[in-house]
């Protein structure tokens, strides 16, 4: 069953300005692109981690990094349903939900003790159904994708496939995800970064020995 209850404060932020970004990525999805050079295209620079987030490390090849994990202390996963599809949508979490409850890996057992899950009140874009799924707090770097979850539940492939199928033909776009870092982190960051040194000060020059009012510097004083 769906929690109906007042969404978390930052949880309700991080949706508005999701779907305002939706509704905006909806009206421009007729317009073309601009194509660019790649010639004329700067390479970016890699951002610096945000203070409060962890830099999660590469998996050995051949292993891959997970496609759905967290860097921060909290997360969220913002995912739009097709309104006509709720109950289908409902009923494959319904699944993933029982496979939490009856998991014996203990990663997934830490992962499912913060795992919460709300419908948003507000439309989506298009009149869409939005679900927030929040992990506070979040498990870092660990795989919070669907996909293991239920093939570790579900043996059976046919029964996988068609858990699969509720959640192919209801959920546009695959999702969001968020990484929520609270502001006392980064403040604590902020006040141990030294302040930078002060410039030394400019030494000022010997003043020159007074001259008279008459004096002339291409002729000696008279």
């Amino acid at each position: 069953m769906i929690d109906l209850r007042r969404v978390w404060p930052p949880v309700a932020v991080a949706i508005t300005m999701t779907v305002a970004l939706a509704a905006q990525q909806s009206q421009q999805g007729g317009q073309p692109a601009a194509a660019q050079n790649p010639a004329q295209t700067p390479a970016s620079t890699p951002a610096a981690p945000l203070p409060g987030t962890v830099t999660c490390p590469a998996p050995a090849p051949p292993a891959t990094a997970p496609s759905r994990a967290f860097n921060a202390p909290s997360g969220l996963m913002l995912v739009q349903v097709t309104s006509t599809r709720v109950q289908d949508f409902e009923k494959f979490l319904g699944y993933v939900r029982d496979a939490l409850a009856k998991t014996t890996d203990a990663t997934l057992r830490n992962q499912a003790k913060s795992w919460k899950f709300f419908r948003v009140a507000e439309p989506g874009p298009n009149n869409d159904v939005l679900y927030a799924l929040l992990l506070d707090p979040a498990v870092p770097c660990v795989d919070y994708g669907f996909g293991p979850i239920l093939a570790a539940a579900i043996p059976d492939q046919a029964k996988l496939d068609e858990v699969w199928s509720l959640y192919k033909t209801s959920v546009k776009g695959g999702g969001t995800l968020m990484n929520f870092v609270p502001l006392d982190a980064l403040t604590a960051s902020t006040a141990k970064t030294p302040a930078p040194a002060a410039a030394p000060a400019t030494q000022k020059p010997a003043n020159d020995p007074p001259r008279p009012l008459d004096a002339n510097p291409n002729r000696l004083p008279q």
